[in-house]
């Protein structure tokens, strides 16, 4: 998972139990998906992701069918 913006802040910053918000330019990568939005909030709950929640003017989701790429 990668994920780049212009601004990001958690609370606390670590995956056990956390939120972190992401805001600005919001690019949101894995293998098989790419998620665009100028905002995302992101929970963690025991290192895993378990809620997201994408705004923006649009956000977008691309996922390539199988055997394509992003």
């Amino acid at each position: 998972l990668s994920i780049s913006a212009d601004e990001a802040s958690a609370s606390p910053a670590d995956f056990v139990a956390s939120r972190w918000n992401f805001t600005g330019n919001v690019i949101i990568r894995n293998a098989e998906a790419e998620v665009r939005a100028g905002k995302a909030e992101l929970d963690f709950r025991d290192n895993v992701l378990r809620k997201a929640v994408l705004r923006g003017s649009p956000a977008t989701f691309r996922q390539p069918r199988t055997g394509q790429r992003l």
